[in-house]
């Protein structure tokens, strides 16, 4: 009976003893935050948008003849040529896409006066021009490979040109003023491709080719460039421009290359 008495007040204190360490388990668990739950990361829209601001410095070289009664003219002017006679000048491309597919406008607008000289140094001329060629096309990505992705596109490239020559004979001193306002759209086939180099630094080229005869007899274009990617929004570029068109209808002859340096800013919405 002692026995038990004496163990009694011990297992009682056993008790009260795990009683008061749940107790102040349970509350020291009560006083911490819930658990976060785990939640799926928010939907990633298809939609993207991206305009780029750029500035292409290309001279201009080849053949012009405004109308059927004015001569041949051959122009060839440097970027500092141009940039000396420039009035107004507006580069940008516009690019909206949709998962794999996308539709890229390319807008150039130059205003400028240039002087122009015939063969032999004979006849001296000086041009006005105002000129927009926007390419526009759809896009179809056929890779995307994370670290490269490749386009496939189709579209036409639109030219329309409002064109004053004054044109003089310099050894008989006679002029005549010509005036023009031409338009046109070739069909045009190209591809597009980046590669990423790292994480900041990416290449990237376009090629098209068109005309086929359906307004000018070609035109064709090639570009390549290195790209900073400053942020995922936002990337810096720099590289080289080549564009050719030979459009020859109803006395009208426009055969030319532009080409030259580009630099320029892209800037994206998701």
């Amino acid at each position: 009976m002692k026995r038990y008495n004496r163990s009694l007040p011990s297992f009682i204190g056993a008790i009260a003893l795990a009683a008061l360490t749940s107790s102040a388990g349970a509350a020291d668990i009560a006083t911490k935050a819930p658990p976060q739950l785990v939640t799926s990361p928010a939907p990633v829209s298809n939609w993207t948008f991206q305009i780029t601001a750029y500035l292409w410095a290309a001279g201009l070289e080849g053949d012009v003849r405004l109308g059927p009664n004015a001569p041949m003219t051959h122009v060839d002017a440097s970027f500092g040529d141009i940039l000396s006679d420039l009035r107004f000048a507006a580069m940008a491309t516009v690019e909206v896409r949709y998962a794999r597919l996308g539709v890229v406008a390319d807008l150039m607008y130059l205003s400028l006066a240039t002087s122009v000289t015939g063969p032999r140094g004979f006849l001296n001329a000086q041009l006005k021009d105002k000129t927009l060629i926007a390419t526009v096309s759809g896009a179809y990505r056929v890779v995307d490979a994370g670290s490269w992705w490749l386009d496939l596109e189709a579209g036409a490239r639109i030219w329309a040109m409002d064109m004053d020559l004054v044109f003089s004979v310099v050894p008989l001193g006679v002029s005549r003023n010509y005036s023009l306002s031409k338009s046109w759209a070739d069909p045009i086939i190209g591809i597009r491709a980046r590669a990423y180099l790292n994480e900041k630094f990416f290449v990237q080229g376009y090629a098209d080719v068109g005309g086929f005869d359906v307004a000018s007899k070609s035109t064709w274009q090639l570009a390549g460039i290195i790209g900073y990617q400053h942020s995922p929004a936002v990337s810096f570029f720099a590289g080289y421009r080549y564009l050719a068109v030979d459009y020859n209808r109803n006395g009208f002859f426009w055969d030319v290359d532009m080409h030259g340096p580009m630099f320029g800013a892209s800037f994206r919405l998701n």
